[in-house]
């Protein structure tokens, strides 16, 4: 394994456990420092991700990454719905990654591809969903 993919692998899996650590914090106790942590590496995972032709995983964490930032910025509250497809996301990209380490190919298998097509599809309906209802709210309700 070319050693660039090698450190991306070790780096992306460190990652992905600190933000479940986050979520699992953010399940107990409301805290914006564990958002924005949780939002930076997404950010982080999307990027390196794009940088190594990961695509896939760069797709979806960047979905994920655009859902953190509206609950930062409080277009969206950060509920269990969030944390849901937080969980279900980052399990994706972690069977993602062990397919590419396992079968040394940047391509994935089509199951994973359905899954993550389908997690970027509710983010987005989430979004639109909380960006109408904060709409709807008059300026005092916020």
């Amino acid at each position: 394994m070319d050693a660039m993919i090698q450190s991306y692998m070790e780096e992306t899996e460190e990652m992905l456990q600190r933000a479940e650590e986050c979520l699992i914090q953010l399940e107990m106790e409301y805290s914006s420092a564990s958002v924005n942590e949780l939002f930076r590496i997404a950010h982080t995972i999307k990027g390196s991700s794009h940088m190594v032709g990961y695509e896939d995983i760069g797709n979806l964490m960047h979905k994920i990454e655009d859902m953190l930032d509206c609950a930062r910025n409080e277009t969206i509250p950060f509920d269990e719905k969030i944390a849901s497809l937080c969980f279900d996301g980052l399990d994706t990209v972690k069977k993602m990654l062990q397919f590419k380490k396992e079968n040394g190919s940047s391509e994935m298998e089509e199951p994973f591809a359905k899954t993550a097509l389908r997690i970027s599809e509710a983010v987005d309906d989430f979004i639109q969903a909380g960006k109408k209802r904060k709409r709807k709210l008059s300026p005092l309700q916020r």
